[in-house]
């Protein structure tokens, strides 16, 4: 049996390197968004949230203000969603990257597939070999003009 080309053994690893990150990814928004929803109830029952479900600052001056920073309009749907529900839909989205994984994983090939793989192999030995041939007649006749 042939070794595995290092070009595939890398890709393998990438894959599992950004698996294991997304993993990781996945487990901090959920916690980040189980944290928000205990910061929320806890200043709910202090009584502090305004009007919008938003923790409310008191200023010396003795107006209030949002503790949340402006908005950029520039998002996408993200900006009616709370802080906790967009981190909840970002871990989502990572399941979906680990379902195409698994999709991708459990995949058959056809045997149409494998042979059109082996005859794009063959065409491309072909055309190194060709080339490679095409070099070696350049380079001695280079030599012979010399």
């Amino acid at each position: 049996m042939k070794p595995q080309p290092l070009s595939l053994s890398m890709m393998i690893n990438d894959r599992i390197k950004r698996r294991d990150q997304r993993r990781e990814s996945q487990e901090r928004h959920k916690r980040w968004a189980h944290d928000m929803l205990l910061e929320e109830e806890f200043y709910r029952d202090l009584g502090i949230l305004g009007p919008n479900g938003d923790v409310t600052s008191h200023v010396p001056s003795g107006k209030t203000r949002t503790g949340r920073r402006p908005r950029r309009h520039d998002r996408e749907d993200n900006d009616d969603l709370s802080f906790a529900d967009r981190h909840f839909n970002h871990a989502s989205l990572i399941s979906t990257y680990f379902e195409r994984d698994a999709a991708r994983a459990a995949t058959t090939y056809t045997p149409e597939m494998i042979s059109a793989v082996r005859i794009a192999r063959t065409k491309r030995e072909q055309r190194r070999q060709r080339l490679a041939a095409e070099r070696k007649v350049q380079g001695s006749a280079l030599l012979r003009s010399v």
